[in-house]
């Protein structure tokens, strides 16, 4: 699998739970802090598809910053 939250703890990117011919309408990440790491864990089902990204940041810093940073992933 993708990617690790410890040594001995893997864990998957969403790209690889989801099949590609499955087709993704809506994305919620709640992902308390680590938003942009779950975003491009899900790269592929991001670009694939036209959904609605659902992300919840939390602190108004934060918002240009993300906004700025999927902008230039994804060229949106």
């Amino acid at each position: 699998m993708g990617m690790t939250t410890s040594d001995t703890d893997p864990a998957a990117t969403l790209d690889e739970l989801a099949p590609e011919q499955r087709k993704v309408s809506v994305l919620h990440l709640e992902a308390d802090g680590f938003e942009m790491p779950a975003v491009m864990s899900a790269a592929r089902i991001i670009r694939d598809n036209a959904l609605v990204l659902v992300l919840e940041v939390v602190g108004p810093d934060h918002h240009s910053n993300y906004l700025d940073q999927l902008r230039a992933t994804f060229r949106i």
